[in-house]
């Protein structure tokens, strides 16, 4: 990653960390209520389901910089409808403009810098750009989340953390169009031609998942993908309604700030620590990745236990920092077994799974939040994280394949 690349990652997650400890309760304080937040979360997710491939194709087609500058355009107008928002209407379309911004940054600014990276260093140096890149956006989001949440303790309405991200895209989308340079291996081709070098690609691509032990690899990734799309949606909904139920004064937002730097410190840690796992146990990425999950699930089932301000810190703590041991071995995997031609398109199908997992839980959420409250809805999670690894082990046990 050059200079510029940094500057950029770390200012548009930095940005959306000023908005992530306050976004639900921005949507409450707006007009919704615990049954239409997790449908309003619904619309994101749906949005991002409908644009996702389209999007991943569109960036392997007309280019990564292109694409991610249509998505910071998307979110300017996200941001600017939330600011204006007064009622669920309004909050859905925001939503909905937010949503198609994730779907069209989602794998276009990473496929960018993970195809450089391999074009000067070959394939080898996948695994270390992964985890620089996540460990990059680990502390961009950790410091965006504890200075949104002291901006929010001075501004009641919120509008303060709105006019930031917004301000800050915008200086990000400059930096884009100005200064980041696409380099593309045919520049030459049309675009008819560009659509069937990239069909040609994928019926050879065809062939290659027709060996036996590919596609169970493939399905076994997008099926952990899933359940963590599912999972965090369940927290991410509702773990800060979660924590004012158990403060005693309104005066308290900053500690949401708090939490969130703690969450995203503690993803950044765990993007650490299993980046040198990894690079001991070379032979052995799916046992790591298993045995991960499997202690992610119970973490869970902790926190959903947890009545005590403490308590619930250290427990949120806990499943960010497995979240982080779980997902640089997978993008890691992914990136090894995926061609640079079809790398955005597969980044995309990643994040699509991703998201099919969040709208799933919206729906789950939506119907069970009164019956089941924040507690019972954690406890499920863990369970259905716990339990997918562990069928995992049994499949890859059976196949006799645990190795990458």
């Amino acid at each position: 990653m050059n200079n510029i690349h940094k500057i950029m990652i770390s200012l548009n997650l930095f940005s959306l960390g000023l908005m992530i400890p306050v976004l639900n309760l921005i949507l409450l304080e707006r007009g919704a209520t615990l049954t239409s937040l997790a449908m309003l979360l619904a619309i994101y997710s749906g949005t991002v389901l409908l644009f996702e491939l389209p999007s991943g194709i569109c960036a392997d087609l007309f280019g990564r910089k292109a694409i991610f500058l249509l998505s910071c355009g998307f979110n300017l107008l996200s941001f600017l409808l939330l600011l204006m928002s007064s009622n669920l209407i309004w909050l859905a379309a925001a939503m909905m403009m937010n949503g198609l911004g994730r779907a069209f940054s989602s794998g276009s600014l990473d496929a960018l810098i993970i195809d450089e990276a391999i074009r000067k260093n070959g394939n080898d140096v996948i695994s270390k750009v992964s985890t620089a890149m996540a460990v990059l956006e680990g502390v961009a989001l950790s410091l965006g989340s504890i200075i949104g949440g002291m901006i929010a303790s001075v501004s009641n309405t919120y509008n303060l953390n709105i006019l930031f991200r917004i301000t800050i895209t915008l200086f990000v989308s400059l930096l884009c169009f100005f200064y980041i340079k696409e380099m593309h291996e045919n520049k030459t081709l049309d675009l008819k031609s560009r659509i069937l070098e990239i069909k040609q690609t994928r019926e050879t691509n065809k062939e290659v998942r027709m060996r036996k032990l590919i596609p169970l690899r493939l399905w076994l990734i997008l099926a952990g993908i899933f359940f963590t799309g599912f999972l965090l949606n369940t927290i991410e909904t509702y773990w800060q309604p979660a924590f004012k139920e158990l403060t005693v004064s309104d005066k308290n937002t900053w500690l949401l700030g708090v939490i969130s730097f703690f969450g995203f410190m503690a993803v950044t840690l765990g993007n650490i620590v299993i980046g040198k796992i990894l690079a001991v146990y070379k032979n052995h990425w799916w046992l790591v990745i298993c045995l991960s999950r499997i202690i992610f699930g119970i973490m869970i089932i902790i926190f959903s236990f947890q009545q005590k301000i403490a308590g619930f810190v250290l427990g949120y703590t806990g499943v960010y920092l497995l979240l982080g041991s779980v997902n640089v071995a997978e993008n890691a995997i992914i990136n090894q077994m995926i061609p640079g031609n079809l790398r955005a398109s597969f980044l995309s199908l990643s994040s699509l799974l991703l998201q099919i997992g969040a709208l799933t839980a919206a729906i789950f959420c939506s119907i069970l939040i009164n019956s089941l409250h924040f507690s019972g809805l954690w406890l499920l999670t863990g369970l259905f994280v716990s339990g997918n690894a562990i069928v995992v082990i049994v499949i890859l046990a059976i196949s006799k394949d645990s190795a990458t």
